[in-house]
């Protein structure tokens, strides 16, 4: 006798090698299997030659389009294994990666002459969680919509000059390091400087 079954899933396959044997559909229990599952004629022949393949549950996880606690990890067995709120959250920690930069505007004194302008990246991946284990089986490749974290001309301020006119956009992969933030500095406008000008 030959059973399929898939963990933490219900009965996939069941393929009768032997007259007069058949499989309950309650014999799924987390993928275990006992000598109850066989209802035959009785004789200890047809509780022989009992084969079981195993075959590991898995579902997707979309970071773009997370579950919600108490949502089935397998929306075909909506009795299954359910999604919790930590296993949500150790999943997105693992499909998502966020890079940022910040650039800040300053006096020499180091007070704020300008509000602070910080762009970022998103990166995600689709994962396969194993439905009995909740472990991560499979990572699929990292992917954006928006690889490039921006830059921008330094703001005009009233008898200061900045001593960066710009900040360049920075172009970043998921395996990038975090871009330094930047710091543009403002100084007095001095005669000098406006004679040179």
């Amino acid at each position: 006798y030959v059973q399929t079954w898939r963990r933490g899933q219900k009965l996939l396959k069941a393929k009768e090698n032997k007259p007069n044997t058949k499989v309950s559909s309650l014999c799924w229990e987390w993928g275990r299997v006992n000598a109850f599952c066989l209802a035959g004629r009785g004789s200890s022949e047809y509780y022989q030659n009992f084969t079981v393949q195993l075959e590991e549950g898995v579902v997707p996880f979309d970071p773009n389009n997370p579950p919600k606690p108490n949502d089935p990890m397998d929306p075909s067995n909506p009795e299954g294994p359910k999604w919790t709120d930590d296993k949500i959250k150790s999943a997105q920690q693992e499909a998502v990666k966020e890079l940022s930069r910040t650039i800040k505007y300053v006096y020499e004194d180091g007070k704020e002459a300008a509000p602070s302008f910080t762009d970022s990246a998103k990166f995600t991946r689709i994962l396969k969680i194993n439905v009995v284990t909740k472990a991560i089986v499979e990572k699929g490749p990292w992917t954006s919509q928006d690889d490039v974290i921006k830059g921008q001309t330094s703001p005009d301020i009233k008898g200061y000059v900045a001593d960066k006119a710009s900040v360049a956009d920075v172009k970043v992969t998921a395996d990038s390091a975090k871009p330094a933030d930047e710091v543009v500095t403002y100084k007095t406008v001095s005669y000098t400087h406006l004679r040179a000008h």
